[in-house]
């Protein structure tokens, strides 16, 4: 896999680096975690403080588009990035008190 930057924009508000990357020679989607390490070898950034946007592959293409987040620090992108949401489990009991009410 080959990594090209189309677009690097400083965001230097949140301290962070937002890139329009293409990924090249491809054959299918590539995983997170691929594009993670390339990203952070390319940029010399800890994979940790990246955040990978989206990633979008035409049918048939063999390069993939990529949005990519890099911030200056693992702290800074805690303390900016949303958290992740956790689904609530409904369990048996809670659906049946709703139905009483």
């Amino acid at each position: 896999m080959k990594i090209d930057v189309i677009k690097e924009m400083d965001n230097k508000l949140l301290h962070r680096k937002e890139l329009d990357i293409v990924v090249s020679d491809v054959e299918s989607t590539p995983s997170k975690k691929d594009i993670l390490s390339l990203v952070a070898a390319k940029m010399g950034a800890s994979e940790n403080a990246i955040v990978l946007g989206s990633i979008y592959q035409e049918y048939g293409k063999k390069e993939a588009k990529v949005y990519v987040k890099v911030y200056e620090s693992e702290e800074l992108k805690k303390t900016i990035e949303p958290k992740p949401k956790v689904k609530k489990e409904t369990t048996e009991e809670n659906k049946t008190e709703g139905e009483k009410k």
